[in-house]
């Protein structure tokens, strides 16, 4: 582990533990995690480097993933995951073409589409005329 990552893993100990924490003490996390006293205590420090997988095993006590712990994340508000409700919630053809049927398809096939759709979407983004507006015509909103 380099210093950063040290360096960042002992803030997140320190923001995991204390006084109203699911694990108010060193003494807490090691029953929770069964990693030794000695280990969380440099850990916190910032003193000696830490495996992965004792990562691994003082991040399942708080439900979370070993990268967690040595990232900037605020383990209280983790990034979302793409889950499918996002992914059809970010869908730009809702209605036209449903994602699953486009989900199915393989590399080759996607490919192909992609061929298609990106002389359009470029011409769209730069303003010239949505695919839907008559050649000739502006869209509404552009300037």
């Amino acid at each position: 582990m380099g210093k950063k990552i040290i360096s960042l893993f002992a803030k997140m100990l320190d923001r995991l533990i204390g006084p109203g924490m699911r694990n108010e003490s060193i003494t807490d996390l090691t029953k929770a995690s069964k990693v030794g006293k000695s280990t969380l205590a440099r850990a916190r420090k910032a003193e000696a480097a830490t495996r992965i997988n004792t990562l691994e095993d003082i991040a399942k006590p708080y439900g979370l993933e070993a990268w967690s712990l040595v990232s900037d994340v605020d383990p209280d508000q983790p990034p979302a995951l793409m889950t499918k409700e996002v992914e059809l919630r970010s869908w730009p053809l809702d209605g036209s073409i449903e994602y699953d049927r486009i989900a199915r398809l393989d590399e080759s096939q996607l490919e192909l589409i992609s061929k298609v759709l990106d002389p359009i979407l470029k011409q769209y983004e730069a303003g010239a005329r949505s695919p839907a507006t008559p050649k000739g015509r502006r869209p509404k909103d552009a300037v």
